[in-house]
């Protein structure tokens, strides 16, 4: 009778605890919002407290002097990036107070760029989490231990160096940060929510991030065909093959379309403002049409290419990927974030073999929100279903593609500090992947010590809010950009 009562007065207590789905799902996009914002504003007050005055080398004179006047950057262009310079110079002149430099304010672009990157990164940790926990995400302190977990690794990686670097400075390599975090995020929401809404928005922002920095495309594909692979269409009344292939082609069309768009719509600015605006200085002839293809396909440095030189000396492929290794192990994201990128990877691997072997899905089916009257009927009652690899391990293999083809093809001579210099913003797209594996492994490492030292519980915690308050601190000190005036203009 005992027994029996305390089992009756556990279910009570239960139930009166338990969260209405609704009410969950709200509660945890609130817990994800705000660690959003913590890692955005943590990022760009650090960001902003050392950001350069004025112009601090590299391309940064070139890509703001033509930002100014719409003109034509060095290949392939930049259309995005000049676009954004022109926009942000513009409004600047009007809405902020005499004395801030137009360079200072791409500079600080550049610092929102960064600090977003960086927020989305600990955002895509969150959702991977979450789905991890199938929605049981709150009131225990696996919520937040993840949470603990995603923050850490978001502001480990805005106090990298080379991340710091290029989110301080009028580069593009921030924005391609930004768009790398955008497209990986993109994924991993399409895996938690697959609708048609999602479906097109990462169609979209995979052109997108094309406008501004063509490497893009080495993360954009491998997720392009995990979409297609693990993505189930069919309509509720109609379950033929050739219903379903019908649909399916049709939505691929429509992808296609989306993702084509937004690449032309901004590469056309580029014989238009050269035309509309033609000024000296403007690189390359864009007008005419061999002139426009040779400008995007970067035939001035090499298509597919770094280095139009000679390359005789250069490193080989080998050589480069260990360099890269190196530089992120001990220069970027230091020996601990290395540590937790393995854990991260062997718990990908562990949750695949785990699926594998049971042959289960790993996702409900969601219907889409498309309306009724959405293109011209066709995705009528459309539902989406996915079933297949996650998308943690697709991510993990974009890294490896990336890894393996970029350092196929460049063939910069690494020996010159210069050009050393050149090739490591190119790592700047798979340390941001590393960091998101990484965050997986730091929660996983820190709800296995909480559960085997639950006495311990407050050291697991704040031992990795101390390692970024250390790293913060330090990257003030090593990444100070505030006292260069080199340039003043």
């Amino acid at each position: 009778m005992t027994t029996s009562k305390a089992l009756k007065t556990k279910k009570l207590d239960d139930s009166r605890h338990k969260i209405p789905s609704e009410k969950k799902d709200s509660l945890n996009y609130e817990w994800d919002r705000i660690a959003f914002w913590i890692t955005f504003c943590v990022s760009f007050f650090v960001y902003q407290t050392t950001v350069a005055p004025s112009i601090s080398g590299g391309d940064a004179g070139e890509l703001v002097a033509e930002g100014c006047k719409l003109g034509t950057a060095h290949p392939p262009g930049y259309p995005l990036y000049v676009v954004i310079v022109f926009v942000v110079t513009t409004l600047g002149v009007f809405f902020l107070p005499y004395g801030y430099s137009k360079a200072w304010m791409v500079n600080t672009t550049s610092c929102i760029f960064g600090s977003l990157a960086s927020a989305f990164l600990t955002s895509s940790i969150l959702l991977i989490l979450r789905g991890k926990r199938q929605g049981k995400f709150l009131r225990n302190h696996k919520g937040v231990i993840d949470t603990v977990a995603a923050v850490t690794m978001g502001l480990l990686h805005s106090s990298s160096s080379i991340t710091w670097q290029y989110s301080t400075t009028a580069e593009v390599f921030a924005l391609h940060n930004l768009f790398v975090a955008v497209i990986a995020h993109s994924a991993i929401q399409y895996q938690a929510k697959p609708s048609l809404t999602t479906y097109l928005k990462g169609a979209f922002v995979c052109g997108f991030a094309l406008t501004n920095q063509h490497t893009s495309i080495l993360l954009s594909l491998p997720l392009i065909l995990w979409v297609l692979f693990v993505t189930r269409l069919y309509t509720p009344n109609k379950t033929s093959t050739t219903a379903v292939n019908g649909q399916m082609i049709y939505l691929i069309l429509i992808a296609s379309g989306t993702f084509l768009s937004s690449i032309i719509a901004f590469y056309a600015t580029l014989p238009i403002f050269s035309q509309l605006r033609h000024h000296a200085g403007s690189w390359g002839d864009v007008t005419s049409l061999f002139g426009f293809i040779n400008h995007i396909r970067r035939k001035d440095y090499g298509t597919l290419r770094l280095f139009s030189g000679n390359d005789a000396n250069s490193e080989g492929f080998l050589e480069r990927i260990f360099l890269w290794a190196k530089d992120f192990i001990f220069h970027q994201g230091k020996p601990i974030v290395a540590m937790c990128f393995v854990g991260g990877c062997i718990e990908v691997v562990r949750v695949e073999r785990v699926r594998r072997s049971a042959r289960s899905r790993f996702q409900s089916t969601r219907r889409s929100l498309v309306k009724k009257d959405t293109l011209k009927g066709f995705c009528r009652d459309l539902n989406f279903e996915i079933d297949g690899p996650g998308v943690e391990l697709a991510i993990m293999l974009s890294l490896i593609f990336y890894v393996f083809v970029f350092h196929f093809l460049s063939n910069l001579p690494l020996n010159n500090e210069l050009f050393f210099g050149i090739h490591q913003r190119f790592w700047l797209h798979p340390n941001l992947l590393c960091f998101l594996l990484a965050g997986l492994g730091l929660s996983r490492g820190m709800n296995t010590l909480h559960d085997r030292y639950p006495f311990a519980r407050n050291l697991v915690i704040l031992t990795p809010i101390f390692l970024v308050v250390n790293a913060l601190m330090k990257g003030m000190i090593n990444n100070d950009q505030s006292d260069n005036h080199h340039f003043y203009q």
